[in-house]
């Protein structure tokens, strides 16, 4: 057998890494004169997988204006953690080491947040295509720069921990549910996706929160139930859903490229040779000296883009009404390793019949709705009639 004259480095690596599972302790910190809830967090562990219908359960079940429901959150499937600037590298070498500290926090922070994203050469390359809008959630120092600045702050936090703001996270979280809302709902429903995700917004938990990171969806809610003043209801009607249209599109870009960046960090390598039939002569080596770092943000993208790249039937939820391909049993990460490699290969096959829940713990509110039909139904019956 000839040997390949020109080994190639492959592509983007798609294999699944580790990542931090941490005890959490909630907190406050002031970052330059504001207040900012915060978790103390100390390594506790690792995650190696999550379990199917993650994506499209337990995340979007997950209440964003609950700190409680947060915290809870985090220690059982990891952190979330914004993919712009280096975020997950810093987050995951702060588990290991963070004994750095600053008489500048806030100068410095802020530095080290604009020095990761210019380290970052694919999220200067999405800046330059898109503007800074897809960081503006980010860079501010209440959220993502803010963990950089609190994490420089000396005596806030044992040296073995770190410090991320809730409002990072909840940012993160937000891009998430929505990402896996919206993308979900186009490959599920079609042309009607906007329709249905607007509906969801408007009964969802995490309303505020996703309305407050994505300003544009609460004037299209406004316009989905408020015709424009002046114009007749069926014009306006049209105008409205092609404004949605518009917007929603451009809100897929941004989702899209936050789940491509959290999937393949790094620059698509440049291949030598471009010829289709003679690469595959060629062997192909990883560039082991890149190892993505692990997230549950990555994990995550991951399990989305199998979900949407698969041909399997979509269900809908009889209990939240979103959309999912898979019921989530098993409500936490994947704590072992044999366990997460056999759940990553095992094959999956189309569901002949909807199990009707987008997860265990629905399935449990139905049944425990259904005892208490039941028991009111039986004292009902159990009381006598009154005679006129």
């Amino acid at each position: 057998m000839y040997e390949p004259l020109i080994p190639t480095p492959t592509g983007s690596i798609q294999s699944l890494t580790r990542w931090t599972l941490p005890s959490v302790k909630e907190t406050t910190v002031d970052i330059d004169g504001a207040e900012c809830d915060a978790l103390i967090c100390k390594a506790n562990g690792y995650a190696y997988g999550l379990p199917d219908g993650f994506s499209t359960g337990a995340l979007m079940n997950l209440d964003l204006s609950d700190n409680r429901a947060i915290v809870d959150f985090v220690e059982r499937y990891g952190l979330p953690v914004s993919p712009y600037a280096n975020q997950t590298n810093h987050v995951e070498q702060r588990f290991k080491q963070n004994d750095a500290y600053s008489i500048d926090p806030v100068g410095d922070g802020l530095n080290l947040w604009r020095d990761g994203f210019y380290d970052s050469q694919r999220s200067q390359q999405i800046a330059e295509n898109l503007g800074p809008s897809p960081f503006n959630h980010f860079k501010d120092k209440h959220c993502s720069a803010g963990t950089e600045i609190a994490n420089l702050i000396k005596g806030i936090r044992p040296s073995n921990s770190q410090i991320i703001l809730v409002n990072d996270i909840r940012t993160t979280l937000a891009f998430m549910q929505l990402s896996a809302l919206l993308l979900c709902s186009k490959s599920a429903f079609g042309r009607s996706a906007y329709d249905a995700v607007l509906n969801y917004l408007g009964s969802c938990p995490s309303r505020e929160v996703i309305v407050g990171v994505f300003k544009t969806l609460s004037y299209a809610m406004q316009l989905k139930v408020r015709p424009l003043d002046g114009l007749s209801p069926d014009i306006a009607m049209e105008a409205n859903r092609v404004w949605i249209e518009n917007q929603l599109e451009d809100l897929e870009k941004t989702l899209a490229l936050f789940i491509d960046l959290a999937i393949n960090p790094g620059e698509k390598p440049k291949e030598l040779i471009n010829s289709p039939v003679l690469q595959k002569l060629l062997v192909h080596r990883p560039n082991e000296t890149e190892t993505i770092p692990g997230s549950l943000t990555r994990a995550f993208a991951l399990q989305l883009e199998r979900e949407l790249a698969s041909g399997q039937e979509w269900f809908t939820c009889s209990v939240c009404g979103r959309p999912y391909k898979h019921k989530q049993q098993l409500m936490h990460a994947i704590t072992n390793q044999e366990t997460a490699e056999k759940e990553c290969r095992k094959v999956r096959r189309g569901t002949r019949k909807p199990n009707a829940f987008c997860c265990k713990a629905h399935e449990e509110l139905m049944r425990r709705k259904g005892r208490s039909d039941r028991a009111e139904n039986a004292e009902t019956d159990q009381i006598p009639s009154q005679s006129s």
